[in-house]
Order: C-alpha cells, then structure tokens, then sequence
C-alpha cells in the first residue's frame, strides 16, 4: 500500500494507523469488516476541495492494534471518538460502509457534537447483522455466546468457524474463495481484489467483530439478542443512505429496516443504485463508481445527491 501511515494512541491503549490527504473540513472514512484503509483509499483522491480525508484501520483491523478484545460496535466506535480527540477533529463528515456503516451510526448517535453529516454506504441493518442458528421446530435462534457461534452443530456455525479457521491459518487462496463466495467479488480476481484479500488477513479477531454485528440494535423494538438502545433516534442531523440492488451482503429487509428507522429524521435521504454490488463506491465491483463519487461529492457540498435514485422495492 503505498501511502504514508500515520499512528494515533489512544488513551484506552490501543493505537490506531490512519492516512489522510488535504486540508479543510475533515471527512472521517469507515471501512467494513473484512477492510482495511487499502479498500477505502479511492475516497482520498474524490473528496471536493477543502475537505480533509481521513481513513482509520479499526481496531483489529489492518494495522491497528487489538490490545484489548471487542465485542461490542460501540467499543469500535469509542476508539473513533477518542481518535477524533487525539488528531484534532472537532467536526466531520463521517462516512461508513457495511460494518463500518454500522460504526458510523453508532459514532453519529453517541458524538451529536462532531457528526454534521452522516453518509451510509451499504449499512448493516440497524437490528444487527442476522446471524441465528436454527432451533428443532425449524425457526430460529440466537447464538448464547461467541463460543456458540464457533461450535453449535448447525450450518452457520461451521461456516463462521471455517472462516475463522482460515483467516487463523492465513490461507490466502481460500480466502479468496471465501470473501468472492460471500460476494465481495464477483468472476476472476483481479490484481485489486488480490490485495483487499491481503490486507483483510491482517483483520484480527473476526469472530468478535461478527458477534459485535449480529448483537447491536440501535432500534426501539427487540432483536433475538435483546431490546435495542433506541439511539436511531438520535441520528438527527443530515443523512444519506446509499443501497445497492445486487447487494449480498445487505439484504432488502435490512435496507428496508435501515429506511423505516431513520425515516423520522426530516434530513434523511436515500438513493438507490439498483445494478451495484455491495462495494458500490469501487469500479473493481461495479460500473457506477463515476456515479456515486459524483453524488458523494454533491451532498457533501450542496446537501443534495447529483442524480436520482433508481427505482426499488424492499
């Protein structure tokens, strides 16, 4: 990767590797799970004149530091608030896609105060990320613990605890296979998805982070795993939400999950790009990356995305 890393220490003792280019008014980039800076780097070179772009490894991700286990997106997102301390950071944009969307929200509820804008690209759903085991009737239900998610004699689980297992072992090609299975890539790999692969081996404690996923609820109504925090409601500055017709990550109830929860917020916008995959900002994955750079720029500046959404149902 060649960018100059910056490290950021933190008063709770970890230390997080961020770059950044320009100068201005900071906009914060948030990578997803299985990221890294490396598949967030397009945003240094598409933010408008006078902004300052800036793009952290997450704790356990990349080059960061994992001194001290996670199990919550609010612990990810803690380090965010102090890392804004540490680096200066008064006011920002924040960007955040997939797990990182999740952060992002999280960050935007808890730091009113710094969040000016919101933009969501690809969230995860505000109910957590619908990870379940299935019970003898054929309905589901929740994993007890990280320990469950790893060793319960169903399907999801052996699933997690394979790709645990490769990413312990640091097996690159089947990793590969995996992350272009769980469609973060479709066809033949490319030279770029290559090293997003790379650089998600460096990720350090998957299954935490998934359990993190899967128990956060920021919503006024229970989960599988619990009652939710009802902070969605407090996500009331400016916001953009983009989803992706092709997403397999996201599914539409979670997208539809996501609109119906911040659809109170009279600054909440939403566009729709129906022919994108889940990486919707990257041309490696999708033929609208032109698009979406230009509607990311245009609600930074106006308020407004450039073009209009494609039509969708959820």
């Amino acid at each position: 990767m060649n960018q100059e890393l910056h490290y950021a220490e933190l008063p709770n003792g970890e230390t997080l590797c961020y770059v950044e280019k320009g100068e201005g008014f900071p906009i914060l980039v948030i990578h997803g799970n299985y990221g890294s800076i490396f598949g967030m780097l397009d945003f240094l070179d598409e933010a408008p004149k006078g902004y300052r772009t800036i793009i952290p490894d997450l704790r356990g991700f990349g080059r960061s530091t994992y001194n001290h286990p996670i199990s919550t997106i609010k612990e990810l997102s803690d380090d965010l608030i102090l890392f804004c301390r540490k680096i200066g950071v008064k006011e920002a944009v924040v960007v955040g896609h997939s797990l990182g969307g999740a952060v992002a929200m999280q960050f935007a509820a808890d730091a009113r105060d710094i969040t000016k804008k919101l933009i969501l690209i690809a969230p995860s759903s505000v109910y957590g990320y619908p990870l379940f085991k299935k019970g003898p009737d054929g309905g589901f239900l929740p994993f007890k613990d990280m320990n469950d998610m790893m060793t319960a004699d169903d399907d999801t689980a052996r699933a997690i605890a394979m790709t645990v297992n490769v990413l312990k072992s640091q097996n690159f090609d089947l990793y590969v296979k995996i992350l272009g299975g769980l469609g973060a890539h479709e066809g033949e790999p490319t030279e770029f998805f290559k090293e997003f692969v790379r650089e998600a081996l460096m990720q350090k404690d998957l299954l935490a982070d998934d359990w993190a996923l899967t128990t956060w609820n920021i919503t006024d109504k229970p989960s599988l795993y619990g009652m939710g925090t009802n902070q969605a409601k407090d996500i009331d500055m400016p916001t953009l939400l983009f989803t992706a017709g092709n997403d397999a990550f996201v599914l539409p109830f979670m997208s539809r999950a996501n609109i119906d929860a911040l659809s109170g917020n009279p600054q909440f916008q939403h566009i729709h790009y129906k022919d994108c995959t889940h990486m919707i900002y990257s041309a490696n994955e999708c033929d609208q990356k032109e698009r979406f750079f230009k509607d990311y720029r245009s609600y930074i500046e106006t308020g407004k995305p450039a073009s209009k959404s494609d039509s969708f149902q959820f």
